[in-house]
């Protein structure tokens, strides 16, 4: 009900800054029930952003390229699944659970400026 309005892109970024804060709660959380708060607000930001990342995508590109688009936003997204754990837990290895989820937290906060990056328009 709220991308009726086409926010697509204020959703994707209000939910980024959730996730980011979601991440960053679980990195300092003194307790494994604040942790798990942390979790769950990460869990519903990052839930929202993939299918309107699609639609971003499909709105952005001229018709004809709106499959070669959304197809690209999938190969982006299923790489983050494959790359995402290892890394995360390169980043363990390194600084520490805390520190890798404040990594992901910090991820999410530059997300949004991937809005910001031309795409041919409609028509175009």
């Amino acid at each position: 009900f709220l991308t009726r309005r086409g926010a697509e892109a204020r959703i994707i970024v209000a939910a980024a800054l959730l996730a980011a804060a979601g991440s960053f709660v679980a990195a300092l959380a003194p307790a494994p029930a604040v942790a798990y708060a942390g979790f769950g607000v990460l869990g519903l930001g990052i839930s929202v952003m993939a299918p309107l990342a699609f639609a971003l995508a499909g709105q952005r590109v001229a018709a004809a390229d709106r499959a070669l688009a959304i197809s690209r936003v999938a190969v982006i997204g299923y790489a983050g699944f494959f790359i995402g754990p290892p890394l995360m837990g390169f980043v363990s290895e390194a600084v520490g659970l805390r520190g890798s989820f404040a990594a992901v937290g910090g991820l999410m906060l530059v997300t949004p400026l991937a809005l910001l990056l031309p795409g041919r328009q409609r028509g175009g």
